[in-house]
């Protein structure tokens, strides 16, 4: 008979397995790590019902963009150098969040270095005079599990409202 993924030392001869021990463990780590949760619950209720803004992390956050290429496959890339904050208050509901990002335009990555050239040139994005790219939110429609976010974009000086699709 194989060894199930949650029986580690099946493998071992009988008189070594430690089944009866791990069980009473398991049981224990499983009391301790609910009251853990349970007091977590407890202690960050009182400050998660607080209205609190925060900062994009940088070094971990990316724009993401997919564009169609002669309509068989999809041109995906990223603008790796952003920041900005969002706020989130929970007694606003999802209608209430604000969402503000700066995007760095010289940091588009497409995966193709010639490519990559030619988005940045004046042809496109014109990063020499433009560097800058944001995106302010000025309302969402839909609830926690999806909607669409809608906000006003800046791309080389012009700022064009627009709706993104948000999923959880």
């Amino acid at each position: 008979m194989p060894c199930p993924p949650y029986k580690w030392n099946c493998n071992l001869p009988t008189s070594f397995r430690l089944t009866g021990l791990i069980r009473t463990e398991t049981r224990t780590m499983k009391a301790r790590t609910l009251a853990a949760i349970l007091a977590a619950a407890i202690v960050f209720s009182a400050t998660a019902s607080r209205a609190a803004e925060y900062r994009i992390d940088p070094a971990h956050s990316f724009v993401q963009f997919r564009i169609s290429h002669l309509g068989f496959s999809w041109m995906v890339g990223v603008f790796d150098k952003i920041s900005g904050s969002f706020a989130f208050d929970p007694a606003a509901g999802p209608g209430g969040q604000k969402i503000s990002v700066e995007i760095d335009t010289a940091s588009i990555d497409s995966g193709h270095a010639e490519r990559d050239k030619h988005l940045r040139s004046p042809d496109f994005l014109n990063v020499r005079k433009f560097s800058r790219a944001t995106f302010v939110s000025t309302g969402y429609e839909g609830d926690a599990k999806g909607g669409t976010m809608k906000g006003n974009l800046t791309l080389m000086g012009v700022t064009k409202p627009i709706a993104i699709a948000v999923k959880k």
